[in-house]
């Protein structure tokens, strides 16, 4: 499955550093690693969630995107299913404040302009705290200390930089931010070469571009 992302890059116009599958035992040693910090930083705690599951999709969904009437998945539209599982929580509502004055000592960490705006209107709105672990499946990192549990998928691809600049600072920043494709096996750190300089949607916590230092957090 790796194969078709590896041979993309190349056709987009992109030349990546390091390309790495998250089933790498590099990936699993830093991902198990940035849990040890996150959690000896006392940003992750246990509780449970509680959402409407689409097994096809192997994803919850609020009740605002689910298809009425039935509560029918918008992809599927097959009924979600009501699960409440146990789960790792990482404190991301404590970060709002910090990150919104990131933002404002870095603007161009998120781009266009226009793209920031969004950012900042999204955390000023209110974090939630993220569900980082699973319980009703087994494939991925076992979290450590836990095996009951393994990582959210998406939350181990925070190690991906930090295997390339051997450091660790937080969950929501890394030492170089670049542009990131990921599947869930596979990922690549890019150097965009080509004629679109964006590579990924802004989100809260990653950028495409920065000149940001990991401690401002």
């Amino acid at each position: 499955m790796s194969a078709p992302f590896r041979e993309a890059w190349p056709k987009l116009g992109c030349a990546f550093d390091d390309f790495i599958r998250t089933t790498e035992p590099r990936h699993e040693k830093w991902a198990a690693e940035l849990w040890r910090r996150v959690k000896a930083n006392g940003d992750l705690y246990l509780g449970a969630y509680e959402g409407w599951y689409c097994v096809g999709c192997e994803a919850y969904y609020t009740e605002k995107e689910l298809v009425e009437p039935g509560n029918l998945c918008p992809v599927h539209k097959t009924p979600a299913e009501r699960i409440r599982e146990p789960t790792y929580f990482f404190k991301l509502k404590s970060y709002g404040e910090r990150l919104l004055a990131f933002y404002e000592k870095y603007p161009a960490f998120v781009s266009p302009t226009s793209r920031m705006n969004e950012v900042k209107s999204f955390v000023r709105g209110g974090l939630e705290d993220l569900s980082v672990s699973r319980t009703t499946f087994q494939w991925g990192i076992p979290v450590p200390d836990d095996e009951s549990h393994v990582m959210y998928v998406w939350s181990t691809r925070s190690a991906t930089t930090g295997q390339r600049s051997r450091r660790i600072r937080s969950f929501t920043a890394s030492g170089r931010p670049t542009c990131t494709s990921s599947a869930r096996t596979s990922s690549a750190n890019t150097r965009c070469t080509g004629p679109r300089s964006s590579c990924r949607r802004a989100s809260p916590t990653t950028s495409s571009r920065s000149r940001c230092s990991p401690t401002d957090f």
